[in-house]
C-alpha cells in the first residue's frame, strides 16, 4: 500500500504543532505565574504597611490614684510638686494605648476644658519616665507626651481642685467627671484620635 505525499506531510507535521501549542502553553503559564507572584507580594506589601501605620487607641476613666495606684505614686513622686496631697483633688485618667505594630513618635495629647479649669498634670509614659511638657492652649492644655512604643500604654492623671469644681458635679463625680471635659484629641505622625466629653 501506498501513502501520498501530502498524508506523509501531515503525519509528520503533527509534532511540529504538538510543540508549538505547548511552547505557547508554558509561556502563558510562566506569565501566569509571575503575574500570581507579583500580586501576592504587592498584598503582603500592602498589608504589612498597613500593620505599621501608627494606630492609637484613646480612653478617658475616672479616677487615678486608687485606680492605678503604682503609676501615680510614681508619677506624683517624678512631679515633685510641694505640699502635694492626692485627696484635695478629683481625678481623672486619659489612656493613650499604642495598638500598632511600631513606635508611635511625637505624641501631643491637647485636653480641651471650660473656661478657668486648671487641672494638675501628672503622668506616666513607659518610655521616658514621668516628667511631661504642659503648654496652654486656646481652651485647654497641650501636653507632649512624646513617643510610646508598641503595645505600650501613657497615662496622663489630671486632677481638679476640689474647691473649684461645682458641687453638684463634685458630690457624683463617678458620674459626673466627664462635665469638666470637651474632648481629648492624640496627635501623632499620621495619626489623629478624639474623645468627646459631655462639657459643662
Amino acid at each position: 500500500m501506498t501513502t501520498s505525499t501530502s498524508a506523509r506531510s501531515e503525519a509528520q507535521g503533527s509534532p511540529t504543532w504538538v510543540l508549538w501549542l505547548f511552547g505557547i502553553a508554558l509561556v502563558v503559564l510562566f506569565i501566569w505565574l509571575w503575574n500570581t507572584a507579583n500580586s501576592a507580594k504587592s498584598t503582603a506589601e500592602a498589608n504589612a504597611a498597613l500593620l505599621a501605620q501608627p494606630q492609637v487607641e484613646l480612653d478617658y476613666l475616672v479616677g487615678g490614684p486608687t485606680r492605678f495606684p503604682e503609676e501615680f505614686q510614681e508619677a506624683a513622686e517624678d512631679a515633685e510638686i510641694e505640699n502635694f496631697a492626692s485627696e484635695e483633688f478629683l481625678w481623672t485618667t486619659a489612656l493613650i494605648s499604642n495598638e500598632g505594630l511600631g513606635e508611635v513618635q511625637d505624641i501631643t495629647l491637647t485636653v480641651d476644658l471650660p473656661s478657668g479649669a486648671e487641672p494638675t498634670v501628672l503622668a506616666s509614659l513607659p518610655s521616658f519616665g514621668s516628667s511631661v511638657d504642659v503648654e496652654p492652649a486656646e481652651g485647654g492644655l497641650e501636653i507632649d507626651l512624646r513617643d510610646i512604643g508598641d503595645g505600650e500604654t501613657a497615662m496622663v492623671f489630671l486632677g481638679y481642685d476640689r474647691g473649684a469644681v461645682p458641687e453638684e458635679v463634685s458630690v457624683n463625680w463617678a458620674r459626673s467627671y466627664e462635665a469638666l471635659l470637651g474632648s481629648l484629641t492624640v496627635e501623632a505622625d499620621d495619626v489623629e484620635e478624639t474623645l468627646f466629653g459631655r462639657g459643662v
